[in-house]
C-alpha cells in the first residue's frame, strides 16, 4: 500500500501480486483511488472491475456515455474481438460516507498538457498494472500511470491490444484535476490502426523483445473520444 497526500487530496495505490487465472496474469488487488474529503468524491480503478469488463456480456449491459453518473465501462465494443482480453473500464466515480454528491457532465474543456511537461517537479508517481496477457496470438495489458505535482494530478489508465499481431487497440482514460478547480476532468478514447497501417506511417509497432513502444500509441488513429467533467461540490 502507497499512501500521499497533498493539498485536499489522498491518493492510494497498491501493486497486487499475479496469479494466472483464465490464461490472464491478474493482479489481484492492484488498485488506485483519489479521495477528497471536503467534497466527498473518490474516483477509483480496481483490478476486479477491469477484470469483468473482459466479459463482453457485461460490456453489453454496462455501456457508459458520456455524463453518466453511475458506470464504469465506456461504450465501446467490438464483437469481432469477443475472445480477446480487452476491457472497457474506465474507472469509477464513488461518494465518500453520504454527503458526497456526484455530478458528471459531457465537456468542452481540454486537458492542459503543457502542464505536464518538466516544469514542475513530480511529488509522487507510481505505475499500476491489472493484468496482462501475451499469447502468440494476443498481448493484452491494463495499467496506470498516475502522477501528483504542486499544482495538479494526472493519471493515464491504458487498455491495450495486439490481436493476431494485425490490430492494434488502445483504450485510454485520462484524469487531470487541478488544485483548487471545481472538476475533475476525465477524458475518455479508443485509438486503433491495422499494423499495415501503421507500417504505412513508418511506424513499427513491435519493437524490441515483441514489446509495444510508448510513442506507437501517438499514431493511432481515434475511432471513439469524449470528455466528462466531475464536479466538486462542498
Amino acid at each position: 500500500m502507497d499512501r500521499f497526500r497533498h493539498a485536499e487530496w489522498f491518493f492510494e495505490s497498491n501493486q497486487g501480486e499475479p496469479a494466472r487465472t483464465n490464461g490472464l496474469d491478474v493482479y489481484s488487488n492492484s488498485f488506485l483511488g483519489f479521495q477528497n474529503h471536503k467534497t466527498g468524491i473518490s474516483l477509483e480503478f480496481h483490478t476486479y472491475e477491469a477484470v469483468e469488463m473482459i466479459n463482453p456480456e457485461n460490456q453489453r449491459s454496462n455501456f457508459y456515455v458520456s455524463g453518466d453518473i453511475i458506470g464504469s465501462h465506456a461504450n465501446f465494443m467490438n464483437p469481432v474481438d469477443e475472445n480477446s482480453a480487452c476491457s472497457s473500464y474506465k474507472g469509477r466515480v464513488k461518494a465518500i460516507h453520504l454527503h458526497g454528491i456526484i455530478d458528471i457532465k459531457p465537456s468542452r474543456e481540454v486537458i492542459p498538457t503543457e502542464r505536464l511537461g518538466n516544469n514542475e517537479p513530480i511529488l509522487w508517481f507510481n505505475d499500476i498494472t491489472f493484468f496482462q496477457k501475451n499469447t502468440i496470438n494476443e498481448k493484452s495489458s491494463f495499467s496506470i500511470k498516475v502522477r501528483a505535482m504542486p499544482t495538479c494530478f494526472y493519471a493515464l489508465a491504458r487498455m491495450s491490444c495486439l490481436l493476431n499481431r494485425q490490430k492494434l487497440r488502445s483504450l485510454e482514460t485520462r484524469v487531470f484535476h487541478s488544485y483548487g478547480a471545481n472538476n475533475i476532468l476525465r477524458v475518455f478514447t479508443v485509438k486503433e490502426n491495422t499494423v499495415d497501417e501503421l507500417n504505412e506511417k513508418g511506424v513499427n509497432p513491435l519493437g524490441k523483445g515483441d514489446r509495444i513502444e510508448e510513442s506507437v500509441y501517438s499514431h493511432l488513429d481515434t475511432v471513439v473520444g469524449f470528455t466528462d467533467e466531475i464536479a466538486l461540490l462542498v
